[in-house]
């Protein structure tokens, strides 16, 4: 699925404001600082995690890059172990993906690991949340907390959902089963935003239509709480891909929407102002398994 209708807010416009103030945070912060939500992580890792990923963006932008193959022509960062030094690749990186972000024609299709050549769009609204997500966790770190708009929070929603929600199931877990309406009850969105219908989570990619109807489950509520759940499901994710040397495992958070339910059950106070609810209208029963700790 690619980004066919115009996003409601202006990512580029987001990416340059987000990644000043994630700039700003990482160059008068401790380096040595942890990152709460990437354990093993200090603010010392966050810039040139967050650098890396503008710089590719950048590269495959600028040099039009429709293959797999030419990727590996994009200039590397360079690890510094002075966190000055790394502060300006991030602020370097920053300027350089904001330019081909402006300069690209939005109509161009380029090289994504998606498994298909997407529009210039679909970059801009992975790095508006990609970068969005690593301010707050810079934002953490140093004891702030960020709130987003409800607009970009629900669009993270429905991208996860588009490519990160559904994956390949690990051994002995079992498949997806019911339907799961989610809402956000964020008075500020336009009509038609931020409601899904989730009817299957069968790997590479879940089932989804963009459509408030009812569920055999339900979950609605503050747009942005969710979208740090979603958030957190795919950074997990990573982590396991990580320990694993990049064997293809699920996340159990990753795979199925019933994950998300299970975390929203608990009384987790970052995420307890949304309700759960089955297709009748009683609280979900909370006999769903625990959700281990979401965790990068």
């Amino acid at each position: 699925m690619t980004v066919s209708a115009a996003l409601p807010y202006d990512a580029i416009e987001h990416i340059r404001l987000d990644g000043t103030e994630l700039i700003r945070l990482v160059s008068n912060a401790d380096p040595t600082l942890s990152v709460p939500n990437c354990p093993g992580w200090s603010l010392s890792e966050l810039p040139f995690h967050v650098a890396r990923g503008w710089n590719y963006w950048a590269g495959v932008l600028s040099a039009g890059i429709t293959s797999r193959n030419d990727v590996r022509e994009i200039p590397e960062i360079e690890r510094s172990p002075d966190h000055a030094r790394l502060v300006d690749a991030l602020f370097d990186a920053h300027v350089r993906l904001c330019d081909a972000l402006h300069a690209t024609d939005a109509s161009m299709r380029v090289w994504t690991w998606t498994g298909s050549t997407q529009r210039v769009p679909w970059v801009a609204r992975r790095m508006t949340h990609e970068t969005m997500v690593h301010l707050r966790d810079a934002g953490q770190a140093i004891g702030l907390d960020f709130e987003f708009a409800a607009e970009v929070a629900a669009d993270g929603i429905d991208e996860w959902l588009t490519w990160f929600a559904a994956g390949e199931r690990a051994e002995g877990e079992k498949k997806f089963a019911g339907t799961v309406k989610l809402k956000c009850t964020d008075s500020e969105l336009l009509p038609g935003h931020g409601e899904w219908f989730v009817s299957a989570m069968k790997e590479p990619k879940a089932t989804f239509t963009r459509a408030n109807r009812k569920g055999d489950a339900a979950i609605r509520g503050h747009g942005p709480r969710y979208f740090d759940v979603a958030v957190a499901t795919k950074q997990q994710h990573r982590d396991h891909r990580r320990r694993s040397g990049g064997t293809k495992i699920s996340s159990l958070h990753r795979s199925h929407v019933t994950q998300v339910a299970r975390r929203i059950s608990e009384s987790d106070p970052q995420i307890n102002d949304f309700g759960l609810t089955n297709a009748v209208g009683h609280p979900a029963k909370r006999q769903l398994a625990s959700a281990p700790q979401l965790r990068h």
